[in-house]
């Protein structure tokens, strides 16, 4: 396939959660076109607990663009510089309150590779150790354990809307479980 030409990027917008671009591209067809991508070149993470019960841990979070509290991964961005299983073991505690022993990695994927190339590093983390929260300012967030069956039901009855969610459940029901 003939990709596009970067002709120019700036920054549109930039702050802690943001950054927008724009870039101009030239087209396969000579076309000049404005392309904008969302947090250009960055990491987040992705981690679905488990414990030994072999249940998942995931979120109730209150989400503002829809305006309702819907299921979601645990999950955070990693910092600039900082190693991806250093922010996913952050993200984890963050979240949950919960420290893992075992971190495995189920492999990362593209979220929205039409507007951004942000990769997702994936883990079913293990071994768990219960302790205190430190929710970031704008999270309202509730951790539910939930059994594969009752987890497989939300889904089924299209209670589960955050793609981010099933994705980590596709993987880790390819790779991981038995």
């Amino acid at each position: 396939m003939r990709k596009y030409k970067k002709l120019s990027s700036r920054k549109i917008i930039v702050n802690e959660h943001v950054q927008l671009y724009e870039d101009k591209v030239k087209l396969p067809n000579g076309e000049i076109y404005n392309y904008y991508l969302n947090n250009k070149n960055k990491k987040s993470v992705f981690i679905l607990p488990v414990d030994k019960q072999g249940r998942i841990l995931i979120l109730k979070e209150y989400r503002y663009p829809v305006d309702r509290t819907i299921y979601g991964p645990v999950a955070g961005k990693v910092d600039d510089q900082e190693p991806v299983l250093k922010a996913a073991r952050r993200e984890l505690r963050e979240e949950t309150g919960y420290t893992a022993k075992k971190f495995i990695s189920l492999g990362k994927f593209y979220g929205s590779p039409a507007k951004s190339n942000t990769v997702f590093y994936a883990y079913v983390v293990k071994d768990l150790t219960p302790g205190k929260c430190d929710f970031d300012h704008t999270e309202v967030i509730t951790a539910v354990w939930l059994t594969i069956s009752q987890f497989e039901k939300l889904v089924k009855e299209g209670k589960v809307m955050d793609p981010y969610l099933l994705d980590m459940y596709l993987l880790y029901k390819l790779k991981y479980r038995k």
